[in-house]
């Protein structure tokens, strides 16, 4: 890697954040699968790196990078926040190519400062200074781990073909699951369509339900996962056909707490057996209650009752959930 001394400090401003990589091929496709919004909000900590997309508090997205993916990690503050336009970060990435093997450095210097991206390929050096913005309210979508009455472990091949075969006229996908089975159904002008995926089959590793659930999500805002889903497709194909050859564990994890909340987590094997994980949290289409059956054009309605209108800081998941993904034989 090229970036050695102050090289971009030429103000002599110490950085509060400073992060390199070795390749930038290990993020851009992660910042990339969420670009389905304008804006991002960055938050590091010393755990860490994530980048959080919200979608009109009706879903979120956020990848956590863990600092041992970076070969250098520095912060300055307990947390580091701040926004960007997404689009922008992701043409930076790929300034070289997406094929490249492109070292990564990225500064910012405090509120206010712009985000100072470097990126290096034999010899040549292009910096990129992308404007900051103060970041957006968060909803805390306070998914209890503790009160979960489904959790199904899958492969991703079949799901992605699941969500290729929904039909776009139908406004929503419903979530069913019970000991027997993880169902999917849309219905719409091409009537109902349905994808089961038994408890016993090779593409499920756990299915865990207490009780059957039976939710519907907005097809517009699952249909925002399908980036994900194909990069972890195209990652198991990399590894398993590629030149090594070697089996991994790519993996997508579906929960769904006690009010219909639905998290999605897709875990990514990048060099050295490390992971990033992608994470979207859902809320329901509506919800049957002593409000009667709220609908999508009164989500304010639905926010209140489900989340007691509360906003929280970005603290809330400071630790990357990787225990999601540890089985047993059992």
């Amino acid at each position: 890697m090229m970036f050695d001394g102050n090289g971009d400090m030429q103000s002599g401003q110490q950085h509060v954040m400073e992060l390199k990589m070795e390749n930038a091929r290990e993020v851009h496709p992660i910042v990339r699968a969420l670009m389905f919004r304008e804006h991002a909000t960055i938050d590091v900590t010393n755990n860490g790196l994530r980048v959080i997309v919200d979608d009109q508090s009706c879903l979120q997205a956020i990848a956590y990078v863990k600092s041992d993916l970076f070969s250098s990690f520095i912060v300055r503050e307990p947390s580091v926040t701040f926004g960007i336009p997404i689009a922008i970060l992701t043409e930076c990435l790929s300034v070289f190519g997406t094929g490249a093997n492109t070292a990564l450095k990225m500064t910012y210097s405090g509120y206010g400062e712009p985000l100072k991206v470097m990126l290096e390929k034999d010899g040549i050096v292009v910096k990129c200074v992308i404007r900051t913005q103060n970041p957006d309210v968060v909803l805390d979508f306070d998914f209890d781990s503790s009160k979960i009455p489904i959790k199904v472990i899958m492969k991703p091949q079949k799901l992605k073909e699941a969500f290729h075969e929904f039909d776009s006229s139908s406004s929503t996908v419903t979530v069913k699951v019970n000991r027997r089975m993880l169902c999917l159904s849309t219905e719409g002008d091409l009537g109902k369509i349905k994808t089961e995926f038994p408890q016993h089959s090779e593409q499920i590793e756990r299915l865990e339900c207490k009780e059957e659930v039976e939710y519907s999500y907005r097809l517009c805002l699952i249909k925002r996962l399908t980036p994900s889903l194909n990069l972890c497709q195209k990652v198991f194909l990399l590894k398993f056909y590629g030149r090594h050859k070697k089996q991994v564990r790519i993996q997508v994890s579906l929960r769904i707490d006690y009010r219909g909340i639905l998290s999605v987590q897709f875990m990514i094997e990048q060099s050295d057996n490390n992971h990033i994980f992608i994470e979207f949290f859902a809320a329901l289409f509506g919800l049957t209650s002593g409000l009667g059956r709220v609908e999508e054009d009164n989500f304010s309605v639905l926010q209140k009752f489900v989340y007691g209108n509360e906003v929280s800081s970005l603290k809330y998941r400071e630790e990357i959930p990787k225990y999601l993904y540890v089985t047993d034989s059992s």
